[in-house]
């Protein structure tokens, strides 16, 4: 059985088009029960400006707990804490 993460703060992953790593980030938040939005910054000029090469990112209501790379093993003990 997969653990579901139910984190204490809204998680938002910031993503570009065909980014294999926010692929991943994607999908290791999915096995792991995590709940999340996507955002695109590419059509945010805001978030593009501020987080641009640094991304996939993981906010937790808009602040930052992970940035690229994203390790999977990592995340059960992230979210654990929010």
């Amino acid at each position: 059985m997969v653990p579901r993460y139910v984190a204490s703060r809204r998680l938002t992953l910031l993503t570009r088009p065909d980014c294999h790593l926010c692929d991943e980030a994607a999908a290791a938040l999915t096995k792991i029960g995590a709940a999340f939005d996507e955002v695109e910054v590419d059509g945010e000029a805001e978030l593009l400006a501020r987080y641009g090469d640094r991304i996939p990112v993981i906010l937790a209501e808009g602040v930052e707990i992970a940035s690229a790379p994203i390790d999977p093993s990592s995340l059960p003990g992230i979210l654990a804490s929010l």
